[in-house]
């Protein structure tokens, strides 16, 4: 398919690389989403392909968000695939570690 657009969240990881090599094989231009602005120069490297898109973005930043996709102009197939999680159990989990987790995983898909 050409001319199609999806955008893809956390696309420097695991699943979200996967999808975007999938996408970016079919001539899809994909738009990448990551909060680690050196993966992302990795990612473009990696991906290296002129239909491939970075962004960088902070998921747990309405801000940020907002500020990402004002930059992109079409998107036919949004994954929100970006998260978090602590490896500490929950009692030893601060306020802040929760908040960090529901921001993220929650807030920043809403």
């Amino acid at each position: 398919m050409k001319n199609k657009t999806i955008v893809i969240t956390g696309v420097t990881g695991g699943v979200g690389k996967i999808v975007a090599k999938m996408f970016l094989n079919e001539n899809w231009n994909v738009i990448g989403l990551s909060r680690n602005n050196q993966s992302l120069i990795d990612a473009d490297s990696i991906f290296g392909k002129p239909n491939f898109k970075a962004i960088d973005v902070d998921m747990s930043d309405q801000y940020s968000i907002i500020e990402a996709f004002d930059k992109i102009e079409q998107i036919d197939v949004l994954i929100n695939n970006a998260a978090t999680f602590i490896t500490k159990s929950f009692v030893e989990s601060t306020p802040e570690d929760i908040n960090r987790i529901i921001d993220i995983n929650l807030k920043g898909y809403m």
